[in-house]
């Protein structure tokens, strides 16, 4: 459910700003038929959550407020909610007041006084538009002395009949809504009888001259081009074929960046080719990120890219890549349709609304997508990208703090003499190879049997000790689905080898597998339409790889290939550490970085893999330990599961694992516990003020060392611990005390750890760190104290309903049931988590909090304050 109110920032007067804002928190705050923040505990009594399924935003043209429901049991609350929001909310003096600690707590979390690159780009845009003095949230002076006639006399002009819509998606009684509609609006009429302010939705001016800024120091300078593509609402098949041809030209412009950059073996931290939404507008953004030392390289290869593109076009591999991803778009636009769900169809019927978009239907969506792949060529997208690449640009430069902005300044024009000059033809691209190789003998199975009808699992059992589950499911249309882990991780690493790990796969990446190099690699990969992500977490690893049933077999030959045949090439090594240097470096050069290494030291020996390394640590890496990372985690055998969700008989399957997976040298390994190198300490602060934002951040950690190795039940236990923590918190410190926007609890307890390891934190003005400290204190003893029934039952429901979408999300759902496996947690928690949540009683959940936050738990408190 969405409604709509076409009033935004835009309609306040200069007295009014972050009003609209501000009503549309007070629609949480009590209406005419709900008391105060009974709203929300309404609401999360029937399963949604506050944020996720229950919330709202404002910006310059509109406020939405948005309710996503379970089923239809709570419709009618939902739209009496609705109405009251629409014509009934409280304005109340006390809770007005209240609320002002909120929105400013909002402030401090959304608009630093320190701007990041991002934030002053976004500035200079809006420059001299309407938009540039309508912050929806408002500014701090505004709120402080924010006026309740005053608001009130904002929601009785611009909350009118004519500039509402209602927006409701699902599986319900067309007739019986209409009436439960009509019983909530059709006896509200127009009051105001002021003249309407309507802003302009077209014709701004947006502010296109360049950008050279100095970025923070917990940033990366950055070089990018930003095209102006016009209106954003797609009103014809036309305009939405433009648009995809532009989605297009962003494929290959990333595509042959990384080609170019890998190929150099160039540091590259961030690559991006994206669009760039305004409202009512379309910009086109692309941008490369890099450590400060190699700009004039990075950019001089960005800048001839570029040109090669404008003028020379792409060749007929590339061509080959676009066809197939736009082929299996097409291929599978039956099964994507069908699986989006309510809160997709509300959403995007909102963003058809508020830009005037007219929506379309599934059969002139296939037929615009047919034309288009039809008249996919090497001349039509080199005349799209030619036309694209020749307009009018702006250069947005991100400058290190030791650079020379003045000197930047100076070279800017040189470099878009550089971009505008003709480019040299480049070479051919070379021939691109064709498969992986095959392993030169087969393994076995030892066994294999249909085990859950219901559920329609098959597994199998392999000779070198990997088991496989496959469960077929119609629903995924032409789709595999694979995730191929293990228990391990970095916790079964040796600690001389815990940097390594963190660069290992993206060395690979770039070095490639068997044949291929790190950019052929990645072409065959995209001509394959195969998606193919190695990880290293904590206490598992593996492979995810999502791929077609027609290149199925090259998909299992690849996950073979990255099991027993990994390139490591040094220039590409030393590439990676640069990148990651630079990664670590910045964030150590943020506020929160040094403080987040103290307690981080504070907390692990050095043998920990949480440890926090030092930057020297990077550089050492080597490509023996890299080599020594892939020996440890992929060629031993710590509970190997490989999960598959796909639309193939199970006997189709077979062959494949017997040749591809079954013949993976793997050796058995003893699975050790997962035991956390945690200091020996006890009660821990630290209080340190070098914060650059005039704020206060407060964080309380809680951990117990020596728990038992957790089982799908207190998996289950812990998630619904940690939605009444995080309800709490917001009852109290937010809207009780008004201290912060979000307080948030969540737990860092790795899967198969044996401890517990939970956060609570806030954000906060800096005179109210210390009520902050009480407030969540307090949270946590009463916590300790009560726990009712009907709050575990809220907090079961919210979870049961947050899982069952993995049942139309297959990439999510084998990644869910990988997990549950190695970890042994087992499937049925998944298959019916209502059932396992009615396993929980009051006395488990209370025992579990006694575990986790009570006496056997050792503190650490941080205070991070503004600097002096």
């Amino acid at each position: 459910m969405r409604l709509i109110v076409h009033s935004g920032s835009l309609q306040e007067t200069e007295q009014q700003l972050g009003y609209a804002h501000f009503l549309e928190h007070m629609a949480f705050n009590g209406t005419k038929h709900f008391k105060g923040n009974d709203i929300v505990a309404l609401f999360e009594q029937a399963g949604a959550s506050f944020g996720a399924d229950l919330n709202a935003y404002t910006s310059f043209h509109e406020t939405i407020y948005k309710l996503d429901l379970s089923d239809d049991s709570s419709l009618e609350k939902g739209l009496l909610w609705f109405g009251d929001i629409s014509q009934h909310i409280r304005l109340e003096g006390d809770e007005v007041e209240k609320e002002k600690g909120v929105v400013l707590g909002e402030i401090r979390r959304s608009r630093p006084e320190n701007q990041p690159l991002a934030y002053k780009y976004y500035d200079h845009l809006l420059e001299s538009t309407q938009y540039h003095t309508r912050d929806p949230i408002g500014t701090k002076e505004s709120i402080n002395n924010l006026s309740l006639s005053a608001l009130n006399a904002y929601y009785d002009q611009w909350y009118q009949p004519s500039r509402n819509e209602l927006v409701i998606y699902g599986n319900f009684n067309q007739s019986n809504i209409s009436s439960l509609i009509k019983q909530q609006f059709e006896n509200w009429e127009e009051t105001s009888t002021e003249t309407q302010f309507e802003p302009n939705t077209t014709g701004q001016r947006y502010n296109f001259t360049d950008l050279i800024s100095t970025v923070e120091e917990y940033e990366t300078p950055s070089y990018g081009m930003v095209f102006d593509r016009g209106d954003r609402a797609t009103t014809t098949v036309r305009a939405q074929q433009e648009a995809w041809l532009d989605e297009i030209a962003h494929t290959v412009i990333r595509q042959r960046l990384s080609t170019r950059f890998m190929d150099a073996a160039l540091p590259v931290v961030g690559l991006y080719s994206i669009d760039y939404l305004l409202p009512y507008q379309r910009l086109f953004l692309t941008e490369i990120t890099f450590p400060p030392e190699t700009r004039e390289a990075n950019q001089s290869l960005f800048q001839t890219t570029i040109a090669e593109l404008r003028d020379y076009g792409i060749s007929q591999e590339e061509l080959e890549l676009v066809n197939s991803e736009w082929q299996t778009r097409l291929n599978n636009l039956d099964t994507d349709w069908n699986n989006t769900n309510a809160e997709t169809h509300a959403d995007g019927k909102v963003t058809s609304l508020i830009l005037g978009q007219p929506a379309q239907d599934r059969e002139q969506h296939r037929q615009n997508l047919m034309a288009l792949t039809e008249n996919l060529s090497v001349s039509s997208i080199n005349r799209h990208l030619r036309t694209l690449l020749s307009s009018d640009y702006q250069l947005v430069i991100g400058v290190d703090p030791q650079e020379d902005i003045s000197q930047v300044t100076a070279l800017a024009p040189k470099w878009r003499e550089n971009t505008d000059a003709r480019a040299k033809k480049p070479l051919m691209l070379a021939a691109a190879n064709t498969a992986f190789n095959a392993p030169k003998m087969s393994g076995s199975i030892v066994s294999q049997q249909a085990l859950d009808s219901r559920h329609n699992i098959h597994t199998w059992s392999l000779s070198n000790g990997v088991e496989v589950w496959y469960q077929k499911d119609q629903s995924v249309g032409n789709k595999i689905h694979m995730v191929l882990a293990s228990r391990g991780g970095k916790t079964a690493l040796d600690p001389t080898l815990f940097v390594a790990s963190d660069i290992a796969i993206n060395t690979v990446s770039r070095s490639g597998i068997g044949d291929f190099d790190g950019s052929s690699l990645d072409s065959h990969l995209r001509r394959h339409d195969l998606s193919l992500i190695p990880f290293i977490h904590f206490t598992q690893h593996g492979i995810e790889l999502q791929s077609n049933q027609k290149n199925l077999t090259d998909s299992f030959a690849a996950l073979h290939t990255v099991f027993t045949d990994i390139n490591i090439d040094e220039a590409q090594l030393e590439a990676v550490k640069q990148e990651y240097h630079q990664s670590v470096a910045s964030f150590l050069s943020s506020p929160i970085g040094p403080f987040t290494k103290e307690l981080n030291h504070i907390s692990y020996f050095s043998s920990s893999p949480h440890f926090f390394q030092e930057l020297s640590d990077i550089d050492a890496v080597s490509s023996l330990q890299i080599e020594q990372v892939h020996r440890d985690l992929f060629t031993r055998n710590r509970n190997y599961k490989l999960v598959i969700i796909g639309n193939v008989d199970a006997s189709e399957l077979t062959p494949l694992l017997r040749k591809y997976i079954a013949s993976i040298p793997l050796t058995r390994t003893n699975d050790e516990p997962f035991t956390v190198a945690y200091r020996d300490y006890q009660n821990e602060r630290i209080d340190v003020s070098t914060n650059t934002e005039n704020t206060s951040h407060y964080l309380l950690r809680m951990t117990n060392p020596k728990t038992e190795q957790r089982g799908a039940k207190e998996i289950f236990i812990d998630d619904m611990l940690q939605r009444m923590l995080t309800q709490r918190l917001t009852t109290h410190v937010r809207e009780e005390l008004s201290l912060d926007y979000a307080p948030y609890a969540f737990s860092v307890t790795q899967d198969s750890e044996l401890a517990s390891d939970w956060m609570l934190t806030a954000d906060t003005d800096p005179k109210d760190v210390e009520k902050v400290e009480l407030a969540i204190d307090n949270v946590v003893r009463d916590l300790l104290l009560t726990i009712s029934e009907g709050e575990l039952a809220a907090v079961g429901s919210q979870l049961v309903n947050d899982l069952v979408p993995i049942d139309n999300d297959a990439p999510q759902r084998s990644w869910f049931y990988a997990r549950y496996l190695i970890h042994g947690y087992g499937l049925d928690p998944l298959f019916d988590p209502q059932a396992q949540v009615d396993k929980i009683s009051l006395s488990d959940v209370q025992q579990r909090a006694a575990l986790i936050f009570g006496d056997d738990s050792i503190v650490v408190k941080g205070i991070l304050r503004p600097k002096s």
